[in-house]
């Protein structure tokens, strides 16, 4: 079972607070949400509130699968009900949130790690971790997320966690999962593959593949399937472990093939799935920025090749047409 609990001890998010969601479903006039700072409870956007501009297409402003920071604009506290907003985030702002998510999946990580290091079973357990950690030093500094400052000095001086409020066994499996957090590197994978359908089910056979390669994310190893161009997709990760990230990479590519072949469509690896360091990012960027400049200088030469081709067919037709026309003057007398 895999363990869940929401990033702090309020339940709800308050009026105005800015929240990470994950888009779970797309409407033709809302857009619902799970919060993903409070254990994925669903709220919704209403239309008005995707974009200030008017809207020809919703599915360019949002697509399901996509991870967007919006503003909470009200609360039922009785009923459950979340109402949000895209348009009212500021991009000073966005930035932030985004910050302070990251903050918050990284004391959820070291907690998790923890738990499995004592061996809890429910979520109940897991919450009790939580509020006898996190949300204790939440409290104690009167400030969300203070718990990732604290475990960060943890990890050099465990001096920090002296006043937490667990046992023996707690503190030192907690203290262990902080160092291994914070020693740990963060390594991207990547893979790009040509997804593409050209039977009746079309653009509708590749989006169902696609879903099945983005079912295959965990919290340990996030799966992003990118549009490049069509028909070519890159899939990312960023996990701890490179060689995991790598077979979930290949996992993922399995799952889209085995659901695109269903429709006699294709799935082609373009990309070998593997660990990408800034090298190899430069150097793809290199190789394509070289490509486009290729293509963009065969498509000047053969322009221009097609208009000599037809300035001369201009001329041959204004010569084929004055010859037969009997327009050739010759000491003044006119031939007919």
């Amino acid at each position: 079972m895999k363990l869940a609990c929401r990033f702090y001890k309020n339940r709800l998010p308050d009026v105005e607070e800015l929240v990470m969601v994950n888009v779970a479903k797309v409407e033709e006039l809302s857009v619902y949400v799970n919060l993903l700072e409070y254990n994925d409870i669903q709220g919704m956007i209403l239309l008005s509130e995707l974009s200030r501009r008017r809207i020809r297409s919703i599915n360019k402003l949002v697509r399901v699968g996509k991870d967007e920071v919006v503003v909470v604009t009200r609360v039922d506290r009785e009923k459950g009900f979340i109402d949000l907003s895209k348009c009212r985030v500021s991009s000073d702002e966005a930035v932030k949130c985004v910050e302070k998510f990251h903050r918050g999946k990284a004391v959820n990580h070291i907690l998790r790690l923890t738990a499995a290091a004592l061996k809890l079973t429910s979520n109940d357990e897991f919450e009790e971790l939580y509020s006898k950690t996190a949300w204790f030093y939440d409290e104690r500094h009167g400030r969300r997320g203070i718990a990732y400052d604290v475990f960060s000095h943890a990890s050099r001086d465990e001096s920090e966690l002296k006043d937490c409020p667990v046992d023996a066994d707690t503190k030192k499996a907690l203290v262990d999962s902080i160092r291994r957090h914070f020693s740990a590197q963060s390594v991207k994978c990547r893979a790009d593959i040509e997804v593409a359908c050209y039977e009746y089910e079309g653009i509708d056979a590749v989006k169902a593949a696609l879903r099945e390669g983005l079912n295959q994310s965990t919290e340990d190893i996030p799966i992003k399937i990118n549009l490049i161009a069509p028909p070519l997709y890159t899939i990312t990760t960023t996990c701890l472990n490179g060689k995991e990230g790598v077979q979930a990479l290949q996992t993922t590519i399995h799952k889209i093939k085995e659901s695109i072949e269903k429709y006699r469509g294709v799935c082609r690896v373009k990309i070998e799935p593997q660990v990408f360091t800034e090298a190899h990012e430069k150097a793809l960027e290199e190789t394509r920025a070289a490509e486009e400049k290729s293509n963009r200088k065969s498509y000047h030469e053969d322009s221009d090749t097609s208009t000599d081709v037809e300035s001369e067919n201009e001329l041959s037709d204004e010569d084929d047409n004055t010859a037969t026309n009997g327009l050739v003057i010759d000491n003044g007398v006119e031939e007919e």
